[in-house]
């Protein structure tokens, strides 16, 4: 459900033994309710308990932040920035709904790039600084030949977006050059988590270690390189980087952001997602990839695109346009576009995907509803499995989603034979599709303006030809293309990490 994949995304889970100590039985009783509401996907059930639980015990930041968590998760910024807001001001001492306040800005319009960096050093200096400041030195030594070892962090070993993206490059590691650990800070296990244990050279569940032994166990196994693939998500361990446990640290993947750490050393990217001129958002010094950074393999371990090559559609006589991210992604603004679009397209249909039982996903319909589009436009829940690969079948033409558009979505729209149409902002979050499209050698699929956004989408709803000869062509051209080359991308990875490891050493030599 929603708020399963929320909570896998972003933050943590309360557990009943935790609020328990914090609250009267009345409350609790409503809590309850709200959290089976959620696993349910009965989103506006949740939000009616949670706002119940807090009437009788206003003074629960846990009650605060759980709801806010709600509210993110069907797109709700503004009610979930006022809950955040609200349970700092119950708890400001707690980083984690701090980290949960600064994930709103990768989906906001209105926030300046300037203002999300400037968030993060305010949560960086507040919780994450000091330790830096207090860290051991390092013990490693500093040899630009040897085998460097390497350690991955993550909450996301498992059936993830980062632990499909992962997966390739722990396959294809040079293991003669790297000796790689992993750190799995989530306790429940899947058949991913197993796959990616098996294929690991070493393995180390933390969850149920603090950050100082965190620290520690990654200092005792002499870890040159260390890299966070959470960000401010769900499980992170970003105060064990705080200590700053391994000579070069560096983010990536999790997080399309700044993780505003002094003790983060580098953010992992590439040329396009970040192009210069953008380094001045960053607290860490960009390292850029000569190709997107990320990894696409249609068979990651137990996740598996259809292998089957799509067959050409369009024996109909109109197009139907597609939104396939999760819809705490699809902005107003986003909406207001796909309605242009939709009138400007005679006979045109819009299918999205994991719209929620809540207010926002019903005042979202009503939106085209009063527009008059309602019998054109197809509201599906969140889809899983088989359900998902099949909707790719019925749609022609994918709408990307901004600010924060799609990296995953966009690699399976493409695999599946749909051109994307992405709106491209200024760097990262608003760059993933930018990278992918421009990196297949589709620059025409690239716009930079909403007028634009709306204009390609209607050129290709009257070019049913261009259409059929994008998805009769996509497969062959992405297989062949540097996003499906794993142990390409794995190579061009390990030049950049040899490239720091080097410049550490003579510094340290």
């Amino acid at each position: 459900m929603l708020s399963r994949f929320l909570r896998n995304v972003f933050l943590r889970d309360v557990t009943r033994r935790q609020y328990e100590r914090l609250v009267s039985d009345g409350a609790l009783r409503q809590y309850e309710l709200a959290t089976a509401s959620e696993a349910a996907g009965k989103l506006q059930e949740a939000e009616a308990h949670y706002v119940e639980a807090i009437a009788l015990d206003p003074l629960s930041s846990v009650l605060q932040y759980n709801l806010g968590l709600l509210l993110h998760g069907v797109g709700d910024l503004k009610g979930a920035e006022d809950c955040y807001q609200h349970a700092l001001a119950l708890n400001p001492d707690d980083q984690v709904i701090h980290s949960s306040l600064l994930c709103i800005g990768d989906f906001s319009i209105e926030l300046t790039r300037e203002e999300i960096l400037n968030r993060h050093i305010v949560w960086a200096r507040g919780f994450a600084d000091p330790k830096t400041l207090l860290a051991l030195p390092h013990k490693n030594v500093p040899d630009p030949r040897k085998r460097i070892r390497l350690g991955y962090v993550s909450a996301d070993f498992r059936r993830h977006v980062t632990g499909r993206f992962i997966e390739p490059v722990l396959r294809y590691h040079d293991a003669d050059k790297f000796e790689v650990y992993c750190y799995n800070n989530h306790e429940a296990e899947d058949d991913m988590t197993t796959h990616l244990r098996k294929i690991s050279m070493h393995w180390r569940d933390i969850h149920d270690l603090d950050d100082v032994r965190v620290a520690e166990r990654i200092r005792a196994d002499g870890i040159d390189i260390l890299i966070d693939l959470s960000g401010h998500s769900s499980g992170n361990r970003l105060l064990a980087f705080a200590h700053k446990p391994a000579p070069v640290q560096m983010t990536w993947m999790g997080y399309l952001n700044t993780t505003g750490l002094m003790a983060m050393d580098y953010r992992l990217t590439d040329d396009v997602a970040d192009p210069a001129g953008v380094d001045g958002y960053y607290r860490e010094r960009l390292l850029r990839l000569p190709q997107p950074q990320w990894c696409y393999v249609p068979q990651a371990g137990p996740i598996s695109a259809p292998a089957h090559r799509p067959s050409v559609r369009l024996q109909d006589a109109h197009v139907t346009f597609g939104s396939l991210t999760r819809f705490m992604k699809v902005s107003d603004a986003a909406v207001d576009l796909w309605i242009r679009i939709l009138r400007s397209s005679p006979g045109s249909r819009l299918c999205i995907i994991d719209v929620p039982d809540h207010s926002r996903g019903l005042s979202f319909q009503r939106r085209f509803a009063e527009a008059g589009l309602a019998d054109r436009v197809d509201f599906l829940p969140t889809l899983r499995g088989d359900s998902y690969w099949q909707v790719f079948e019925k749609i022609d033409v994918a709408l990307d989603s901004f600010p924060y558009t799609g990296a995953t979505t966009t690699c399976d729209c493409l695999w599946m034979g749909l051109p994307v149409v992405t709106l491209s902002g200024k760097c990262g979050v608003s760059r993933s599709a930018t990278s992918l499209l421009s990196a297949l050698g589709f620059p025409d699929l690239i716009v930079s303006s909403p007028d634009e956004y709306v204009a390609l989408a209607c050129a290709l709803a009257t070019d049913t030809n261009r259409i059929a000869a994008f998805r009769a062509e996509i497969r062959d051209r992405m297989r062949n293309s540097v996003i499906c080359d794993a142990p390409g991308f794995v190579r061009s990875l390990e030049m950049k990490l040899g490239f720091v490891w080097q410049e550490w050493c003579k510094v340290h030599a």
